[in-house]
């Protein structure tokens, strides 16, 4: 069965709260300096929101996320963590579907 990417999406949405679950159990397994951190999920889910809202329609205008990075650059800084550190936790979840 080939989906279409709204239909995709369809099924995407309801995983968001599992997916960020496993992405953040992820960051903080690879990346100790995470491991204690509670606001991660601020990060995560809009991204994951973001990530899926785009498979439903690419072509939309994606307002929330540019507000969404901004933020968490925000947050990071404010934790003494550089833009380095975002990028390897990013890398930790995303080299984890070639496992």
């Amino acid at each position: 069965m080939r989906l279409e990417w709204p239909e995709l999406a369809l099924y995407l949405r309801p995983e968001l709260t599992s997916l960020a679950d496993e992405i953040i159990a992820e960051i903080r397994r690879a990346r100790p300096e995470y491991a204690g951190r509670h606001g991660l999920r601020a990060g995560v889910e809009p991204a994951a929101v973001a990530f899926v809202d785009q498979v439903a329609d690419p072509a939309a205008p994606q307002p929330r996320r540019a507000g969404a990075c901004r933020a968490l650059g925000r947050r990071e800084a404010e934790q003494g963590r550089s833009l380095d550190d975002v990028q390897a936790a990013y890398r930790a979840f995303a080299s984890r579907g070639n496992d």
